[in-house]
């Protein structure tokens, strides 16, 4: 019985032992992102290096440098990686990222920017859509079929 007991005990363990990391430090060296408060976008996006040099750290790194990934599945737009927050409405990201929205709904769904800033993708079930961002400041869009999936919001620094 304890040996079954023990068993058991470890498999429920086994999914915490998998699971990636929450936070990893940043490497020696780098200053942390300031968290700062997300109506202030003012910012200098989370720490200076030298000279001044904005230094970015997403939350979740893709493997891919210049590329911040978001899934669009259950009535939001969920932020993967290589975005300074990892969840929210909100993704910061260095001038120059490409931002790659992947659909991934039973649902139809779109992305659509606030007065056209960045187009549109159509309505679509799956595939993705994306665009390069090389002007820095924020870029609101959101779903025009689902009210509830609006406010959200691209950072660009």
């Amino acid at each position: 019985m304890k040996r079954r007991l023990a068993v058991l005990l470890g498999l429920a363990c086994l999914p915490l032992l998998l699971a990636p990391k929450c936070f990893d430090p940043p490497p020696e060296g780098l200053p942390l992102p300031d968290a700062g408060d997300d109506a202030d976008l003012s910012g200098d996006g989370g720490g200076a290096g030298e000279g001044g040099a904005v230094v970015f750290v997403p939350a979740v790194p893709c493997a891919q440098p210049g590329i911040a990934r978001l899934t669009v599945v259950d009535t939001a737009y969920q932020v993967q990686c290589g975005c300074r927050e990892g969840t929210g409405k909100r993704c910061t990201i260095p001038r120059g990222t490409r931002v790659i929205w992947s659909f991934a709904d039973a649902e139809e769904h779109n992305v659509a920017s606030e007065g056209d800033r960045f187009g549109a993708s159509g309505e679509r079930l799956t595939g993705t859509y994306s665009h390069t961002f090389e002007q820095p400041g924020r870029y609101g869009y959101g779903c025009t079929i689902h009210t509830e999936m609006s406010g959200y919001s691209i950072v660009v620094e």
